[in-house]
């Protein structure tokens, strides 16, 4: 009897932690898509997998998950309106990073922009790495949630690590991450 009530107590205290044990979190998951104007050609940067968001219009569109089919996803926002740092990147190299220490409208941060995308009228154009560190948040969604981030942005001189005199803007550019470290 002492050796079955060992066994049942035993039984009980597994149970208790598998219980207790919270299920791991979702990968972080995000889009982005922008404009891009410079040196005599636009570029489109699109890693959504598909439709991307649109702000204006309530669309929230595709997002890449962290790990899948060749995307990268990380992010970190702690709270809403707080800090921020995120990154998205596609199987074919284009990648954007953001990060801020105030995710609230006309906020400043820094964004970089790497690889090879869509320039119109010439095919393939490669932008290499483009990087603005006073790009300005235009419209941060009130209803995104802790974790998140939905913002447009503007940033009117991004420039080439080659060629620092040469400088670019977006035209119209945002991004969504959710899933993020707090």
């Amino acid at each position: 009897m002492k050796q079955s009530g060992g066994i049942s107590m035993g039984c009980l205290a597994l149970l208790t932690v598998a219980a207790c044990s919270s299920p791991e979190a979702p990968p972080a998951e995000g889009s982005s898509r922008g404009t891009i104007t410079f040196a005599g050609g636009l570029y489109t940067i699109n890693i959504s997998g598909g439709q991307p968001p649109q702000m204006d219009n309530r669309i929230m569109g595709n997002t890449v998950l962290d790990g899948r089919n060749g995307y990268h996803v990380s992010c970190t926002v702690s709270g809403q309106g707080q800090a921020f740092s995120a990154s998205i990147s596609s199987p074919d190299g284009t990648s954007l990073e953001v990060s801020g220490a105030n995710a609230s409208d006309n906020a400043t941060f820094a964004a970089y922009l790497y690889g090879t995308s869509t320039s119109s009228g010439t095919g393939a154009g490669t932008i290499n790495v483009l990087s603005d560190l006073a790009c300005k948040l235009v419209q941060v969604d009130p209803l995104t949630s802790p974790g998140s981030i939905w913002a447009k942005f503007q940033c009117q001189a991004l420039k080439t690590q080659s060629a620092l005199s040469d400088s670019g803007h977006t035209d119209v550019a945002e991004f969504l991450f959710s899933g993020c470290k707090k």
